[in-house]
């Protein structure tokens, strides 16, 4: 068997010990480090090669290892051959961590060793320099060159090496990492074993089933793109994993990704493997779930030390091979599993979850982990054209792409980590406050109290940088933001999204969290992790307001390094009267589609993509993917949706058509015993029908959701039983509209009132604006598509399974027109009511059916 591996894989799986970042911060960004390579390789004498490229195989038991991996600086004709890594810092070398530098020499010292393996010329350098012949040699000289960006001065450290002590020390790293591959290698092979017996694990497909799923095994087999339109019950969670795992077997793709946007979404991903697995398939799997609901500093289960550091974080990679091998042998890891076994190692669960990233074979997890800037992981990124992406509950992918790739300064905030670091942190009280004069500044020098432009206001991006650098230097923020810079070689520096990166050095391997995409090659270390010269104050010891703010201004940094002609800087007051300046993206699609491009393959669904132009166009999936429309697999005779068009719901009529929709909802809800639920466009008006309602028909059971109350949904939800019949109201696109299986008779109808439109205001207009530039219909792409996914969205709770019958009730004038009638699937088959009269007829009819 061939392996091949890259110098920084191999050290960070092998020569890693110690504690998980226990004193890290972040250091220079990409183009700093880029700048200092330049600088540093200019000054190269006349027998150095910069850029050069090393590369030897090794056997070991019977495999042979390609190992390489491309060193700044060479010289082999030198009397002692010599090479040189050069890294920048914020900081005197003396105050690395420890852990950072023997890092740095365990990659210097597997170069050394490569170097002597060489034979015949050096590989690939810049330039167009001639490669030199390589004699044998029995020492050679390494040098770590640190550059203090502060200081703007070089530190070097040589130190000379026999070639039989480092041939030791590689192959020492090399056992430790294949004797760990060979057992993945050993469950992998067992996967494919089984995946290509498994059968479905159904007695027969369900209707359009088979066509997913085979559509998805094709487009996985051919590196293609799918967009995917599966109704409710369909089964698409099962029709893609399964065709995956088939493709998995045959050697299309190493690694299946099946992502969701929302918690229950995972669990039924994770349910559907459990499936498969009863089928026979032997497959690893671990679903990935955020820091806030793992990390058991966070979720306020396990106390800090004195000085703010977890301590399940201490000691971290001594323990982690050991839970390492018993996470490998339990196959299914979801959150109970890493998390015991985190807790019989003292391990921190969420880290350890990454730690086991690389190594399975189907990966559940948010869509921030593919598609965020600040939080990618570099696991997928180094493996990105062998993996396949399985993007569930797409509708949802283009309004969350623009959140992560938008950033805010909030002047109260600022102004709370001011006030609360007056006394114990004076220095970051003081550039919080610079801050936000510098935004005033920047506020005065507009005449409109909404600032809208074109480019990125640079006039913040000192006070931002000072800020950012006070925090560095006054203590550890890694225990809430992790990184990495990705694999991609200089030649593509110019390709890649940002030259930033917060590079926390220690506590991974191949599966860190980047923040940016720096285009910088497979070596780590252009940003250091720095200590200050000052005693370091860990987060944990931090306001909770601080550590916060230190995310926000990380975000600002790297959105603002990302800066395109998709952005737009706001400024711009809240409805609680807080000052913010955001970096705006109002079109995410060319970021999602570099992220398409970059996969193997990517099937993208939902029961909700209607119209496929508008998502193939907001998703970056146009002109790259096929489209699928399946039709639903339930009886049109099961749903009854009733187009109630003489009721205005638009702002302006609600008042006067208020009795008429409380009228209304009592009809539908006398229809037949059971629960239903109606969905509004907004808290306002949803409460103010309640009251009508409530004093209306006082008998009625009724239940509200909550505002901002994410207590109050169980409760929400416990009214909803098969044997009762509550009546409850509740927003449209909130979390009762969508995600929520509502099994059996729990939920017997939906009233949905309006078209569901988003919210008029300054980024909605900036969005329907932009759209309209590029030639499409801006209101259509800004307001009514988005408005009427959530419609279908919230009507496709009603019809769960073969034996479910409900009503759906669309209300409000609208839905009469050309445009929605040509939106309506098939399956829904539109009755349009003139009157309350012919509803009660209608549905009386349909119940005695």
């Amino acid at each position: 068997m061939q392996i091949k591996l890259a110098v920084k894989q191999l050290v960070y799986f092998a020569c890693r010990t110690g504690d998980l970042n226990a004193e890290s911060v972040s250091g220079p960004t990409a183009r700093e480090g880029q700048l200092v390579h330049k600088k540093l390789q200019k000054l190269k004498t006349s027998t150095q090669q910069a850029e050069v490229s090393l590369k030897a195989t090794i056997d070991s038991d019977g495999d042979s290892i390609v190992l390489g991996g491309r060193v700044d600086l060479c010289d082999t004709v030198a009397d002692i051959p010599e090479i040189i890594e050069i890294k920048s810092t914020h900081v005197h070398p003396k105050h690395l961590l420890p852990s950072v530098l023997e890092l740095h020499w365990a990659q210097l010292k597997v170069y050394g060793y490569l170097l002597s393996l060489s034979s015949g010329s050096l590989g690939e350098v810049d330039d167009n320099q001639q490669s030199s012949a390589v004699v044998p040699f029995d020492s050679v000289q390494l040098q770590l060159a640190c550059h203090n960006l502060l200081d703007e001065k070089t530190y070097r450290d040589t130190q000379k090496f026999e070639i039989d002590e480092l041939k030791k020390f590689t192959e020492s790293a090399l056992e430790r990492y294949l004797a760990w591959y060979r057992a993945v290698e050993s469950s992998r092979a067992q996967m494919r074993q089984s995946a290509g017996d498994m059968q479905f694990p159904f007695a027969e497909f369900r209707a359009g089933q088979y066509k997913m799923a085979a559509s998805s095994y094709l487009t996985i087999k051919n590196r293609a793109r799918l967009l995917c339109e599966a109704p409710t019950g369909t089964g698409k969670t099962i029709s893609t994993l399964f065709p995956a795992c088939k493709a998995m077997a045959e050697g299309h793709v190493s690694q299946i990704v099946y992502m969701t946007a929302k918690t229950s979404g995972r669990e039924a991903a994770f349910a559907a493997i459990g499936q498969l697995r009863k089928a026979g398939l032997q497959a690893t799997s671990l679903v990935i779930h955020s820091k806030a609901l793992a990390c058991h500093c966070q979720n306020g289960t396990c106390e800090r030390d004195v000085d703010g550091r977890c301590p399940r974080t201490i000691g971290f990679f001594d323990r982690l091979p050991e839970a390492r091998e018993k996470l490998l042998s339990l196959a299914t890891l979801d959150h109970h599993q890493v998390d015991r076994v985190a807790t019989e190692f003292e391990l921190c669960p969420f880290e350890l979850s990454l730690q086991m990233l690389p190594w399975v074979d189907i990966v559940v997890c948010d869509y921030n982990y593919i598609f965020d800037p600040l939080v990618r992981l570099v696991s997928f990124v180094e493996r990105e054209n062998t993996v396949a992406l399985l993007v569930d509950e797409a509708h949802n992918l283009s309004d969350r792409a623009r959140n992560m790739y938008s950033a805010t300064l909030s002047y109260q905030q600022n102004q709370q980590v001011a006030m609360q670091c007056k006394k114990t942190l004076p220095v970051i009280a003081k550039n919080a406050s610079s801050l936000n004069r510098a935004i005033t500044r920047f506020a005065n020098s507009h005449e409109s109290d909404e600032i809208v432009m074109s480019e990125a206001p640079g006039a913040l991006t000192r006070a931002v940088l000072k800020c950012l650098e006070s925090l560095e230097q006054q203590g550890n923020v890694h225990d809430d933001l992790f990184t990495a810079k990705t694999s991609e070689s200089r030649r593509t520096a110019g390709k890649t999204e940002s030259g930033l990166t917060h590079d926390i050095f220690a506590g991974m391997e191949a599966d860190q969290l980047e923040l940016s995409r720096s285009g910088l090659d497979s070596r780590e270390g252009h940003a250091l992790q720095v200590v200050s010269d000052e005693t370091p104050v860990a987060t944990g010891a931090w306001p909770p307001v601080v550590r916060d703010w230190y995310k926000e201004l990380f975000r600002y940094r790297v959105i603002e390094e990302l800066f395109s002609e998709n952005h737009r800087t706001l400024l711009l007051t809240n409805e609680k009267g807080d000052s913010q300046l955001k970096l705006a993206c109002i079109d995410a699609s060319d970021r999602l589609a570099k992220s398409f491009e970059r996969v193997h393959s990517a099937v993208v669904f939902s029961a909700t993509l209607r119209p496929q132009e508008y998502f193939l166009d907001t998703l970056g999936l146009a002109g790259t993917a096929q489209t699928l429309t399946l039709e639903s697999p339930f009886a049109a005779e099961q749903l009854s949706c009733q187009v109630c068009g003489w009721i205005d719901t638009r702002f302006n009529s609600r008042q006067r058509s208020a009795p008429q929709l409380v009228e209304l909802i009592k009809t539908v809800y006398a229809g037949k015993a059971g629960n239903y639920l109606v969905f509004f466009p907004s808290y306002a008006y949803m409460q103010e029908i309640f009251n009508l309602f409530k004093i209306a028909h006082p008998d009625v059971p009724v239940v509200i959701q909550e505002r901002g109350n994410p207590e109050s949904r169980s409760e929400f939800l416990d009214h909803f039983v098969e044997e009762s019949a509550t009546l409850g109201f509740a927003i449209m696109g909130g979390v009762f509209g969508e995600g929520i299986d509502y099994r059996g008779d729990q939920l017997v109808g939906a009233i949905v009132v309006g078209t569901g439109l988003p919210g008029l205001g300054l980024e909605q207009n900036l969005l329907s604006e932009h759209f309209t530039a590029m030639g499409l219909d801006g209101f259509d792409y800004a307001f009514r598509y988005p408005g009427f996914t959530r419609v279908l969205q919230t009507g496709g709770r009603v019809i769960r399974s073969e034996s479910g019958r409900g009503v759906v009730v669309l209300v409000d004038t609208r839905f009469n027109s050309a445009f929605y009638r040509s939106l309506f699937p098939a399956s829904w088959s539109p009755e349009y009511c003139s009157g309350n009269d012919q509803l009660k007829s209608v549905l009386r009819s349909f119940w005695m059916d």
